[in-house]
Order: C-alpha cells, then structure tokens, then sequence
C-alpha cells in the first residue's frame, strides 16, 4: 500500500487551496477578534 506516499499534482493543488482558503479563514477570523 504504497499510494498515498506521493500524492498526484492534482491532490497537491487540493491540498494548497484547502491550506489557502483555511489560512485566509484564520486570517478573516483573527481580524474580527483584534
């Protein structure tokens, strides 16, 4: 069960835009706090 060690181009983009859209989420979130 090797398949998951390297990840496809297209599930590394997945994976960035989830990061990105879950960074600007925190970012969104931390300027309603301060």
């Amino acid at each position: 069960m090797e398949l998951g060690l390297e990840p496809t181009p297209g599930e590394k983009l997945l994976i960035g835009a989830n990061f990105a859209s879950a960074r600007i989420a925190i970012l969104n979130h931390t300027e309603f706090h301060f």
